[in-house]
């Protein structure tokens, strides 16, 4: 077995961007969502990224697990320095879709349940996911990895196997009960290796709809590691990657990357025959981020100015692009469901909410700032969220694209979060009802896991994982 040296190799599977803390959008990344036997992937939504649904119908993402990274940046902004994070929900899961992400249960209580402590040895980068209903920690070095997978049949985690790898592995693919390891594919179960049908040095992404291993400006799909469906060409001007859990209708999202690891060039893959497009982003930096029925690039430019809106078909065909201003917005649309194309465009242009199931409000009386309404239900979260903003001197709201964000999870509980860097907490919101969970403690927040509908797993930078249930489960 051959495994490349990939330091800085994205997750496989669907990443889903939900909120970047102020009025900044963050670029989307994306990836895996669902392996061929069940969810892919931030469940977990890609992921990757993550995964979206058909245009132009809007059936419920069913997930059995979410894991979710946060990643912490500081944005230079004009006027002053901005902190944000981006939140991406990955996808990822065994047999037996379980509905809705987050079961309303939580809005009674949780608890802790049990503490996984940190490995030993290594050090460097922690990842945690769940795959074909076990539990996988990574632990990456510069040059080796120790993967271990555990059993959560019981009331603590029972460790099945735990082998070391002579790779860096900060990210670990997966594909339905394989995990990615360069050139082969490891059982989850059993360990037992299979070779995979590309080189160690591919960019390799997966879902239920297979895996894409992307080499330079050429990426073939895989149906199974003896069923290879196309390969085609892609021309950008530096090697791809495919995200294939970033799906609108039956076109996938694939990128290019600088050496900061920011994404240049834009594309769409046709699933059925490889076929690819290339989008015109009118110069912005931002991803496109997948609608019901097509892809949006949201570009801001200095603090008040118009932001600039790109709409596009789902083959990555530029429909239109126009300047968005809203700047005195506090009230939200939300929906269980992605928004389509006419819906952001009601949005981003008139600062539409009447088509909306429901909607969310800046509570603009609160003095700290803090708090949104929510069927005339307060609701408060706490410091530095994504949805308040007092740094004019008023209380009032950051981003319109907040609210493609917090929509489209396929249930009627959202999620928002709060505080300071190392002191992060979740809130679960029902938006068709305004009640609300108790904060539930993220910390340093590495990542965490929504594992079936009441259980939820809080992933630490030191590689700690914390077990929490719903206890009106």
């Amino acid at each position: 077995m051959s495994v490349p040296n990939h330091p800085h190799q994205a997750p496989s599977g669907n990443w889903q961007q939900q909120a970047p803390h102020q009025g900044y959008p963050a670029q989307y990344q994306a990836q895996h969502q669902h392996p061929p036997n069940a969810q892919y992937p931030h469940g977990a939504q890609y992921p990757q990224p993550a995964g979206w649904p058909v245009a132009p119908q809007h059936p419920r993402r069913k997930r059995t697990a979410l894991i979710v990274t946060l990643v912490l940046a500081l944005v230079l902004a004009v006027g002053g320095a901005t902190t944000f994070f981006v939140l991406r929900a990955r996808h990822a899961g065994g047999a037996g879709d379980s509905g809705a992400d987050w079961s309303a249960a939580w809005l009674d209580g949780f608890e802790q349940t049990w503490t996984l402590d940190p490995p030993s040895g290594l050090g460097g980068d922690i990842s945690v996911d769940m795959v074909g209903g076990r539990l996988v920690r990574t632990n990456s070095g510069p040059d080796a990895s120790t993967i271990s997978v555990y059993s959560l049949e019981r009331d603590t985690p029972e460790l099945i196997w735990e082998e070391e790898f002579d790779v860096s592995l900060p990210w670990l693919p997966e594909w339905g009960n394989w995990l990615i390891v360069g050139d082969s594919l490891i059982d989850v179960e059993t360990a037992e290796r299979t070779d995979a049908p590309w080189d160690a040095t591919a960019e390799v992404t997966a879902s239920q709809d297979g895996a894409i291993a992307c080499q330079e400006t050429t990426c073939t799909l895989w149906g199974s590691p003896t069923d290879k469906k196309w390969e085609t060409t892609i021309q950008a001007n530096a090697p791809v990657r495919a995200h294939i859990g970033t799906k609108v209708g039956n076109y996938i999202l694939a990128s290019t990357t600088d050496s900061r690891g920011k994404d240049t060039e834009h594309f769409t893959i046709d699933l059925g025959s490889g076929d690819s497009h290339p989008l015109d982003t009118e110069g912005t930096s931002m991803s496109p981020y997948p609608l019901a029925d097509g892809w949006l690039i949201y570009g801001t430019g200095s603090r008040g100015a118009a932001s600039t809106v790109g709409i596009y078909e789902p083959n990555g065909a530029l429909q239109e692009t126009f300047s968005s201003s809203l700047p005195d917005v506090t009230t939200f649309p939300w929906s269980p469901e992605p928004f389509t194309v006419a819906e952001s465009k009601k949005w981003f242009q008139d600062g539409d909410t009447s088509w909306a199931p429901a909607t969310y409000s800046v509570d603009t009386q609160d003095p700290e700032c803090q708090t949104i309404l929510v069927q005339d239900k307060e609701v408060t979260l706490g410091p530095d969220n994504s949805i308040t903003d007092d740094e004019r001197g008023s209380c009032g709201a950051t981003s319109p694209i907040q609210a493609v964000y917090h929509s489209g999870d396929g249930g009627d509980i959202a999620t928002f979060h709060s505080g300071e860097i190392g002191k992060k907490d979740l809130h679960l919101v029902e938006m068709t009802t305004g009640r609300a969970s108790e904060p539930i403690p993220l910390g340093d927040y590495g990542s965490y896991l929504h594992w079936g509908d009441d259980r939820l797993l809080v992933h630490s930078d030191n590689g700690t994982i914390t077990a929490y249930r719903a206890t009106g489960s």
